[in-house]
């Protein structure tokens, strides 16, 4: 999984498990458009994949970051978190049995 907190009034994400990142193409990522108290807004929003900094790991072809979104409170910290799941990210020498991997990567502010 990876987790992220946005620390924004609203935000919407979105998997994108066929975006390209680099030549590394279905690799996957994760869109997500901020919030303000008047809704959704282009301004501050972030597409992560796994070169995100931050984020563990590195996007590789067809790892198709996004496929599963979750909210929770994963950290602990009292506020929602977003997790995302890779559908076909290897795990050692097994090439796609899906891969969790949990980070936070922080909006500042």
């Amino acid at each position: 999984m990876l987790c992220w907190s946005l620390r924004v009034e609203l935000a919407l994400a979105a998997g994108a498990i066929g975006e390209a990142v680099g030549s590394a193409g279905a690799a996957g990522a994760v869109a997500v458009l901020a919030g303000s108290p008047a809704g959704l807004t282009a301004a501050g929003s972030r597409l992560l994949t796994q070169n995100s900094p931050g984020v563990p790991g590195t996007a590789e072809i067809g790892d198709r970051l996004g496929f599963k979104l979750a909210v929770g409170d994963f950290d602990g910290d009292g506020r929602a978190n977003d997790a995302a799941g890779a559908w076909t990210e290897g795990v050692g020498p097994n090439p796609q049995p899906a891969r969790s991997t949990c980070c936070t990567a922080r909006q500042p502010g």
